[in-house]
């Protein structure tokens, strides 16, 4: 399903939980923060914080469907990411190419996901959703 394919009443039923995420996702620096090496556990710990948020919000979507998805999927890339940080970031802090990788996947990630739902549901970006959406490794 594509987001043009989505029924007006469903997007106008979830449309709040996807403005509540962007608003969550604007503040995170873990998007948009170029990181040094003592970042790591904070980043790992960020992620692993918005994978407890996003799980929240996908309890709350009416009829689960493509937001649903979409939140699933970034739900996983977080997951992912702590998964490969390993227990405080250790993985990350013996390797640095390791930590940029799986940091640049996470972006991408998240710039694809958000990126449709601002198209799906039509909402107004603020300049550090730009950012996030216009991600490039």
């Amino acid at each position: 399903m594509t987001p043009n394919d989505l029924d007006p009443t469903y997007v106008a039923d979830n449309r709040r939980i996807a403005q509540r995420l962007l608003i969550l996702l604007q503040r995170r620096r873990l998007f948009r923060d170029r990181f040094s090496d003592e970042d790591h556990q904070y980043c790992r710990k960020s992620a692993a914080d918005l994978s407890k948020v996003l799980e929240a919000e996908m309890l709350t979507i009416v009829d689960g469907g493509y937001l649903l998805q979409v939140l699933t999927e970034l739900q996983r890339a977080c997951v992912i990411f702590v998964s490969a940080a390993g227990a405080k970031a250790n993985n990350f802090r013996d390797d640095d190419e390791l930590f940029r990788y799986h940091l640049n996947v996470l972006r991408e990630v998240f710039a694809q996901r958000v990126g449709r739902i601002v198209d799906a549901f039509g909402l107004p970006v603020t300049p550090e959703i730009q950012n996030l959406i216009d991600f490039r490794a």
